[in-house]
C-alpha cells in the first residue's frame, strides 16, 4: 500500500518539475529541500538549476505523528553552465561623475558611476565611492 508518489521530470536542459501526490494523507505539510541550496513547502514546483553538480533532493511529508522521507539525486553536468566555467575578460574601466562627465582620474572622496566593460559585451554599472 503505497501512502505517497514523489516524482520529478525534466522539462527542460535545468528545469525539473517536482510533485508529490499525498493520495489519502490529510493534514500532512511537505519540505522539499534540493542541496541545501533550495527549499519548497509546495506539493508542485519547478525548480532551474544554476550550476553543474550532483544535487540531493530530500523530501519530507509529515503530520506531527507520522514522518515520511524519500531521497535521490540529481546530476547536472552541461559545459559552459556554470559561471566559473566561461571566462569573461574585464577589457575596461570608465568612471562618469553625477553630472554625466568622463573622469579620466577619479578623486578620493567624489561619487562616480563605474561601468566596467567586458569581452562579452556584458556592461556592469554601479555607484562607487571612490
Amino acid at each position: 500500500y503505497n501512502l505517497l508518489f514523489v516524482t520529478y521530470e525534466n522539462i527542460g536542459i535545468v528545469s525539473y518539475e517536482f510533485d508529490v501526490d499525498l493520495l489519502e494523507l490529510v493534514g500532512f505539510s511537505v519540505l522539499w529541500n534540493i542541496g541545501d541550496i533550495f527549499y519548497s513547502n509546495a506539493e508542485t514546483f519547478i525548480y532551474s538549476f544554476e550550476s553543474n553538480g550532483t544535487y540531493t533532493v530530500r523530501f519530507t511529508a509529515t503530520n506531527g505523528s507520522l514522518t515520511i522521507f524519500d531521497e535521490f539525486t540529481i546530476v547536472i553536468d552541461i559545459p559552459g553552465l556554470t559561471l566559473g566555467e566561461v571566462s569573461d575578460q574585464l577589457l575596461s574601466t570608465e568612471y562618469i561623475d553625477l553630472l554625466g562627465r568622463r573622469v579620466i582620474h577619479p578623486l578620493r572622496g567624489h561619487v562616480y558611476i563605474r561601468f566596467d566593460n567586458y569581452e562579452s559585451g556584458t556592461i556592469i554599472r554601479s555607484k562607487e565611492r571612490y
